[in-house]
């Protein structure tokens, strides 16, 4: 929804921060959906008509200091390495 003080705080981080990104959301609604299931998460959301600014902060915060997921298989588990990006197996191997 809007919010009035939107507009401002936009003007302000383009003067100190040209280029940077805001990314608008509410804290106490990102905190309620934490506590649901994803079922419920999605269920209150389309309720709302709103989606949550979560994936997108996770996702800008990740590019903004270089970051990328390398994911491993082996056969007792999969998993997600957070890495820099650019990394070479043998760096990536000291993470």
């Amino acid at each position: 929804k809007k919010n009035k003080f939107l507009k401002g705080i936009f003007d302000w981080v383009q003067v100190n921060a040209p280029g940077a990104s805001i990314i608008p959301y509410c804290g106490a609604f990102e905190n309620d959906l934490i506590e649901l299931d994803a079922a419920e998460t999605e269920a209150k959301c389309k309720e709302l008509e709103v989606t949550s600014a979560l994936p997108k902060i996770i996702r800008t915060a990740f590019t903004v200091v270089n970051l990328i997921l390398f994911y491993t298989a082996g056969p007792d588990e999969v998993r997600a390495w957070i890495i820099r990006k650019g990394y070479k197996a043998p760096q990536a191997a000291g993470v």
